[in-house]
């Protein structure tokens, strides 16, 4: 078991509308210019939800400033906002501004323990809608400096035969050309991986093969027998064997594009001495 001390701070964002953005920040204890990862939960989780607690007490421990937070439609259902003000949170648009917001306040040093962070080092790490924000974001953002999705969508217009929320719908038809994923990919400058787990559903299994053919260019790893959470239900039980080879890809990959201080000094001393 792992004697490194973690520090936790959570920390409450307001937005517009009277909404918020809950989250929490996990580094470790006395260590400085830490890479930053950003989690994106997926559009029925939450940042406790099934895996999310045990991945990104992971990456604190590996030496990232891990950022996990919920979007703001979790705060306007808590909350009760009117029905409206709900609706419009659970659109896309919202949870890219919501993505947004974060990577600012990253930026600027306005979250806790930032003392710890290098903000000029970002990564996002998004689940399922939250990895197709993620992708959007990073192609947005020249500040993002890797990305990583899990089983994301390539189409986010509903199915035939799935009826879409009005504000939902009506939010994807306005913006088209922005939610073009794999569109988004193909020409996205950041180094980009996307983690599929082989026994998802066959509309998402379908999008990755869009994704692939349209950026050859990006990372793409298979977890056999990975479902679209990897197996993990909520409650939390415990990491399956592919959750556990889904967080392995994605720190190698994380330590590759966005090193840890410590890494590059090692890197660094190892070249003098070779």
């Amino acid at each position: 078991m792992s004697t490194t001390r973690i520090s936790r701070e959570a920390f409450r964002a307001p937005l517009d509308h009277g909404l918020f953005l809950n989250g929490e920040i996990k580094a470790k204890d006395g260590h400085k210019d830490l890479p930053v990862l950003i989690t994106a939960h997926g559009f029925r989780g939450f940042k406790e939800w099934g895996f999310w607690p045990y991945v990104t007490d992971a990456l604190a421990e590996l030496g990232f400033y891990t950022v996990i937070f919920d979007f703001s439609r979790i705060d306007a259902a808590a909350a009760k906002q009117p029905d409206a003000v709900i609706a419009q949170a659970r659109t896309l648009s919202r949870e890219l501004e919501d993505l947004q917001t974060i990577v600012e306040l990253v930026r600027e040093q306005r979250l806790p323990l930032s003392a710890s962070a290098d903000p000029g080092r970002i990564g996002l790490l998004g689940h399922s809608r939250g990895g197709a924000a993620s992708v959007i974001t990073a192609a947005e953002q020249t500040a993002i400096g890797a990305v990583v999705a899990w089983n994301p969508p390539s189409d986010l217009t509903p199915p035939a035969g799935v009826s879409a929320e009005p504000f939902i719908a009506a939010d994807i038809e306005q913006n088209a050309s922005r939610y073009d994923i794999p569109y988004k990919l193909a020409y996205l400058k950041q180094p980009a991986l996307i983690v599929q787990g082989s026994a998802d559903v066959e509309r998402i299994l379908l999008g990755h093969e869009a994704l692939r053919l349209a950026a050859p260019g990006h990372s793409f790893v298979q977890i056999e027998g990975g479902d679209h959470s990897f197996g993990v239900q909520h409650p939390f039980t415990g990491p399956t064997p592919a959750l556990v080879e889904a967080l392995q890809a994605t720190t190698r990959f994380f330590r590759q594009h966005l090193q840890p201080v410590e890494a590059l000094r090692k890197e660094a001393q190892s070249h003098g001495h070779s």
